[in-house]
């Protein structure tokens, strides 16, 4: 990856544009490269659990960082009213095509979890999966806390750290090996690596940190 052009590294925000019919088929539960989203098993099916148990029906739901709307979705069928928010214009519009494609009465806004266009207490809860791989972390809970209402009730997941502090050593064939460990604790801007749902590489910015953070 040290080789790669630097005018090819997309930043954040052009990255996921550049993913969106991607991780739609990616995190979508039967698409065509769902197999590959370790989150199917570790991490969605206890987001969803816990979401159903907080009884949201009627209640103000903000989806902080939603990509297409996995979670807004999802809130929604739970009987919530539900405002979904993300940086990325494409991952937008494609849940507004989306929520007209399935009826689906969710509120779909470009904006930023860092600065969110939303009065204070304007929401009973916030659901974030996935999301907050971003430097100022203390900027978007920040935000969070003012939107919340009284007793309102945060949800949030992370992708495991790890993933991003190393990389798999293969054999010749490209069989795994195993994970070796590079820097777990440092705090910076790394160039990942994705495919788009036409096998073509997309390089672009992310942040990392270690959990304890």
């Amino acid at each position: 990856m040290s080789n790669i052009d630097k005018e090819k590294i997309l930043d954040s925000k052009q990255g996921w544009g550049k993913l969106v019919n991607y991780y739609y088929e990616f995190r979508s539960e039967g698409g065509k490269f769902n197999s590959k989203d370790r989150a199917r098993i570790s991490e969605a099916p206890w987001m969803r659990s816990l979401l159903t148990k907080m009884n949201i029906q009627e209640k103000r739901v903000l989806d902080a960082g939603c990509g297409f709307g996995y979670y807004a979705f999802f809130a929604a069928n739970l009987g919530g009213k539900v405002t979904a928010i993300d940086f990325s214009t494409e991952m937008i519009d494609r849940g507004r095509k989306l929520s007209i494609e399935h009826n689906m009465k969710v509120d779909f806004l470009v904006a930023d979890v860092r600065d969110l266009p939303f009065d204070d207490a304007s929401f009973d809860v916030i659901v974030s999966g996935m999301d907050l791989e971003i430097p100022d972390l203390n900027r978007a809970f920040a935000n969070f806390a003012r939107v919340l209402a009284d007793k309102g009730q945060l949800l949030f997941s992370v992708p495991h750290p790890i993933i991003h502090h190393g990389k798999w050593e293969t054999t010749e064939e490209g069989k795994d090996l195993f994970f070796k460990l590079d820097n777990y604790f440092s705090r910076d801007v790394f160039t990942a690596e994705w495919s788009d749902e036409k096998n073509h590489p997309v390089y672009f910015q992310r942040y990392r940190r270690p959990l304890q953070d």
